[in-house]
């Protein structure tokens, strides 16, 4: 009976081995390298560890290796700093994946760790190149994604395992806030300026009187007035870290054609770095037109980014100034005698005015002197300047 169990044990142990990858050559000089993206993933390896995403968004993680040799398998475990950030299957795995060197794939989630073990049942695998491809992971985030990390735990291409010290960090978008908002109020518009965290390619300002039912809105025009390849060249040049302004033409060559845009003219790339300035600016303004005056209205604004980011609300309220009084001003009851040598006025009102004489030449309309100027026949306008007593605001503000 000895014999029969021993080469049962052998059979299993061989099978173990092709399972898992455990061969009896194990790697010499093994390299993992690996990085996130979202989407589907490009099959080339990049230094992004940080992600900025959201809710909803699918992820891929690329594994990338080189030094293995006589390789059956490659196992590779995941830490997932929060389960509730992602999707489960209906298996209730968190992530699934693929190689494209171990065909069969196996996957299993012990507590917050995913296992991808992924065989072939063909000749063993070696290579010493450059590092390839030799794994992807897909994971997508849910509603209540709000932040998480994924580790690699380790690799294993059979009896070698190596911990490749790789953590990704996802994050949700930077907000574009906006803040500092300053409304100077005239009786029948408004001017309502502020500033954004971000770049923003469109500011939209709903306003309407208080509590009333319909909003109006005012647009900046910059979207509205931009084509789509110029929007896409910016976003393509900006994410490649290219200095718009100060990018060689091996830059934008190399940015234009990443963003499948063909037209590199002059004009083209003129256009491209207006933009840019224009996106470059925090500073917005918006004016409001068609007011009725001594009114209550409140506002909204929101900011949209170059990516179609929304800005979270900043709301307020303004009040209109009352309407201008155009109505001529009427001094009355002034008593004047005038001589060759002064002006003297005598308002009925004296004890409760101060007033202020000045004479002004109304032929060359700039010396003030009284009699005194040169010119001969010459006429002079009395200004009277008048001081309520004790000091009162205007009874209209506009």
């Amino acid at each position: 009976m000895t014999r029969p169990s021993l080469r049962f044990t052998s059979y299993m142990l061989i099978f173990m081995g092709l399972m898992f990858g455990l061969h009896p050559t194990s790697v010499h000089a093994q390299q993992v390298s690996a990085d996130i993206q979202i989407g589907n993933g490009d099959k080339t390896l990049n230094s992004n560890t940080t992600l900025q995403t959201k809710a909803g968004d699918k992820l891929t993680i690329e594994i990338f290796a080189t030094g293995y040799t006589d390789a059956q398998g490659l196992e590779v475990i995941l830490q997932l700093s929060d389960l509730t950030a992602f999707v489960p299957d209906g298996q209730g795995n968190y992530a699934s994946g693929s190689s494209p060197e171990f065909e069969v794939p196996i996957k299993s989630m012990a507590d917050n760790q995913f296992k991808l073990s992924t065989v072939t049942f063909q000749a063993a695998k070696s290579y010493t190149g450059d590092p390839k491809l030799v794994a992807t992971l897909s994971l997508t985030l849910s509603e209540t994604f709000s932040s998480a990390s994924i580790t690699i735990l380790s690799t294993d291409f059979g009896g070698n395992a190596v911990d490749p010290n790789i953590a990704f960090t996802l994050t949700p978008p930077l907000n574009n806030l906006v803040r500092n908002v300053s409304v100077t109020r005239r009786h029948s518009s408004a001017r309502l300026t502020f500033s954004t965290k971000l770049a923003t390619i469109d500011n939209t300002v709903r306003y309407r009187v208080k509590d009333a039912t319909d909003w109006l809105t005012v647009q900046t025009d910059l979207q509205s007035s931009t084509s789509a390849d110029l929007i896409t060249a910016v976003k393509a040049l900006r994410t490649a870290g290219v200095n718009v302004q100060r990018a060689t033409p091996t830059e934008w060559a190399t940015a234009l054609t990443t963003a499948n845009i063909s037209d590199t003219s002059d004009t083209f790339i003129a256009a491209i770095k207006v933009l840019d300035a224009a996106l470059s600016t925090r500073a917005h303004e918006v004016n409001i037109a068609g007011l009725t005056a001594n009114t209550q209205y409140e506002y909204e604004i929101v900011a949209t980014g170059i990516d179609g980011d929304l800005s979270p609300t900043k709301t307020g309220n303004f009040k209109t100034r009352l309407s201008a009084d155009v109505r001529p001003a009427t001094i009355s009851n002034i008593n004047t005698s005038i001589t060759d040598k002064k002006s003297n006025h005598h308002l009925a009102n004296q004890s409760q005015q101060y007033h202020t004489i000045q004479s002004l030449c109304t032929r060359c309309f700039r010396c003030t002197r009284f009699f005194g100027c040169r010119k001969r026949n010459t006429f002079y306008h009395q200004r009277i300047d008048l001081t309520p007593s004790p000091p009162t605001k205007p009874d209209t503000g506009y």
